[in-house]
């Protein structure tokens, strides 16, 4: 969204294809990530992401949480409060390895 000076909306712009539902687990189930990805103008992680998934961090108990863009990956580690921006080939190499 962009505002004018006076705080008056300017423009709207979507970030997702569709509505993002996040599950909680079920019984004994536990959440290691969660993921979505963006439209191709908006390729990181944004900052209304981030406040969301701090706010509703005790609700949906994941401790990262994955954004896909086209060239790069967005990783928000929710426990550390730690944002790592990584290409697919890091993200791959990392995530592919286990570490």
């Amino acid at each position: 969204m962009q505002f004018t000076a006076v705080g008056k909306l300017q423009k709207v712009e979507r970030l997702h294809n569709s509505y993002l539902g996040m599950r909680l687990p079920e019984g004994s189930q536990t959440v290691r990530a969660g993921m979505h990805s963006h439209l191709p103008a908006h390729p990181y992680i944004t900052p209304t992401d981030i406040c969301s998934l701090l706010l509703y961090k005790d609700s949906f108990p994941a401790p990262q949480h994955i954004v896909m863009g086209r060239e790069y990956v967005s990783v928000l580690d929710i426990e550390k409060q730690q944002l790592t921006f990584l290409t697919h080939k890091e993200f791959d190499k990392i995530y592919r390895s286990g570490k």
